[in-house]
């Protein structure tokens, strides 16, 4: 048909106090919602600290420790290029090399949060992890080694069959 028609409305604002609660079945704020300040002292009349007080201990952990992973993520760059090797030595690239590790690292983090709602031992964990990680990576950045994935594995390969191709 090809007619244009347009839409006129009396408001273009929305009213966020509709989304207010009313009574007591109201909305659910969880930890992961709250300033820190709230989650580090929550008021013992708190629906989900009644009911799951460890959602508090592991938000708690997790906001002191999440910036701990930016240190080790970097790290993990700058270990996978402080070794260069030109392209012809190179089996794996380094980009692939520092996303798999920095990939297991965060699904480790995870890990370890999702076993943290019911042990201590797991709680602490949130901490050392972290720390141990940023130890290991500098370590391993400051000994200059290939951090390419299994490289020696395929360097043996090739070199038996140079070996046996020059038989």
């Amino acid at each position: 048909n090809g007619d244009v028609s347009v839409i006129a409305f009396t408001s273009y604002a929305f009213n966020l106090d509709a989304l207010k609660p009313t009574g007591k079945g109201g909305l659910v704020a969880f930890p992961k919602d709250r300033p820190f300040s709230y989650i580090l002292a929550p008021p013992a009349d708190d629906l989900i600290f009644k009911t799951q007080p460890g959602l508090f201990r592991i938000e708690v952990n997790q906001r002191l420790t999440s910036w701990l992973y930016s240190i080790a993520f970097a790290l993990i760059v700058l270990a996978v290029a402080a070794n260069p090797i030109s392209h012809r030595q190179a089996r794996i690239p380094p980009l692939l090399t520092a996303l798999t590790l920095a990939g297991a690292a965060k699904w480790m983090s995870m890990l370890i949060e999702g076993r943290a709602r019911g042990s201590l031992g797991w709680a602490a964990m949130q901490y050392a992890f972290p720390l141990a990680l940023i130890v290991v990576v500098a370590i391993l950045a400051r000994s200059s080694r290939n951090l390419e994935i299994n490289p020696r594995g395929m360097d043996r390969r090739g070199d038996a069959r140079a070996a046996l191709a020059g038989r």
